[in-house]
């Protein structure tokens, strides 16, 4: 995630406009549930639970029943529908083609391997939170205001590649009907863009035009706290807070205003959450989760707002609202011999999280500025997700999964879990 940098240009006398790379940005899907096809089939709910090593990153308290060395990798093919500006009752498109922003992503997502020493259980893990890279061709459009009868023309480039990912070691350990776990971690951040945009309208004086680009490989330091209480023999309660990096750098940029390339600072900061589950085995066969999991994504304004020039528009006019999403999974053992054979569905909710922007009072310039901005549904979506799993002698375990959001995601994830030292 990235600390969003508004850049304001003066157009003419008290009329200004504000001008934003956060376009870029603002979607982009960070995973803040457990990595594993399991955890995914199961609604993406498993912090109560966490009875495997693919808990190793976001609740390592459950390292603590680990009873062998387990190794796992995760594999995900994944497609992304981002937002587009669109007509609608006060905006008409009359020329131009707006492209249908999507993604699609083939990646190694997770990978650890468990180990025990000092009476406490050990994971190496790798988590990839981010693999995003398009290049998008120059998009040129031409709207017209029905309400006050003005066109204004507008123009879109850039080219993006941004990867995140965590490399780290947690330990659990178990204290009677209490666990304790916590992770440490590097995250390495590859921030390597070129974005251009430009904006013209000859009814209203408007001419105004913006380049930015940066390129920085960087590293910072994050942590994961978990902890796991047993209620009940079939019940468990899980937490798991997750303290996420803030990543410095500058960015270049020129106007119209100024020719000139100059340095920006900039933050990017990865929101921190904190998810609280509930895992229930009603029957030695079904097992029931419940997680809710909060994410502070108004981390990503933040205390670093670099203004240009003007002073109409100010961090206050964008809100980006904190999100608690809920999870709930179910999951059906069959056994046969040395064979376990899992049945698995789940729903989660994902509430909007983007940056609006919201003007302190009406003007063309903000009217403008609100549909170039905000684009895309306020509204909450609702994830569906279905699964099948196979154990062999409890050694080698195969799960997939399927991840549907309607119209914004859909995801396939295959995950291999391995046990050493059973028999």
């Amino acid at each position: 995630m990235k600390r969003f940098f508004f850049l304001f240009i003066t157009i003419i006398g008290s009329f200004l406009f504000a001008q934003t790379d956060e376009t870029i940005f603002r979607e982009f899907r960070f995973d803040f549930t457990t990595p594993g096809a399991r955890a995914n089939a199961l609604g993406k709910a498993f912090v109560g639970l966490s009875d495997e090593a693919t808990c190793a990153y976001n609740n390592p308290a459950g390292l603590s029943i680990l009873e062998h060395p387990e190794g796992t990798i995760e594999y995900r093919s994944q497609t992304n529908n981002y937002s587009y500006l669109k007509s609608n009752d006060q905006f008409e498109l009359l020329n131009g083609d707006i492209l249908q922003p999507k993604i699609e992503n083939d990646l190694l997502s997770f990978a650890s391997l468990s180990f025990s020493r000092f009476n406490a259980n050990f994971s190496l893990f790798y988590v990839n939170q981010l693999d995003y890279a398009r290049e998008l061709p120059e998009e040129q459009s031409t709207w017209y205001d029905t309400t006050q009868g003005y066109n204004f023309f507008y123009g879109n480039q850039h080219r993006v590649n941004l990867k995140l990912a965590t490399y780290g070691l947690s330990f659990g350990r178990a204290f009677s009907r209490f666990s304790f776990g916590a992770a440490i971690g590097i995250s390495q951040l590859v921030m390597n863009y070129k974005y251009s945009t430009r904006l013209i309208s000859y009814d209203i004086n408007l001419d105004q035009l913006v380049l930015s680009e940066t390129d920085h490989h960087l590293s910072q330091f994050s942590y994961v706290v978990g902890m796991m209480y047993q209620i009940h023999p079939d019940m468990k309660l899980g937490m798991s807070y997750k303290r996420l990096p803030s990543f410095h750098f500058s960015e270049e940029v020129q106007t119209l205003q100024d020719p000139n390339y100059h340095p920006i600072p900039i933050t990017f900061k990865v929101p921190d959450s904190l998810a609280i589950g509930l895992s229930w085995l009603p029957t030695d066969r079904i097992t029931i989760l419940l997680d809710f999991n909060k994410i502070w994504y108004h981390q990503l304004a933040g205390d670093n707002f670099t203004v240009i020039s003007g002073s109409d528009y100010s961090q206050d006019n964008y809100i980006t609202p904190d999100a608690t999403e809920k999870h709930i999974g179910i999951e059906y053992l069959l056994p046969w011999r040395t064979h376990i054979f899992a049945f698995r569905c789940g729903a989660y909710k994902n509430p909007d999280h983007k940056t609006r922007f919201s003007p302190s009072s009406p003007s063309i310039a903000s009217e403008i500025q609100a549909f170039v901005f905000n684009t895309g549904s306020q509204e909450t979506t609702t994830g569906y997700t279905v699964g099948l799993g196979y154990v062999w002698k409890n050694k080698l375990q195969i799960d997939i999964a399927l991840v549907y959001e309607h119209n914004q995601f859909d995801a396939f994830i295959t995950s291999f879990l391995y046990r050493f030292g059973k028999k």
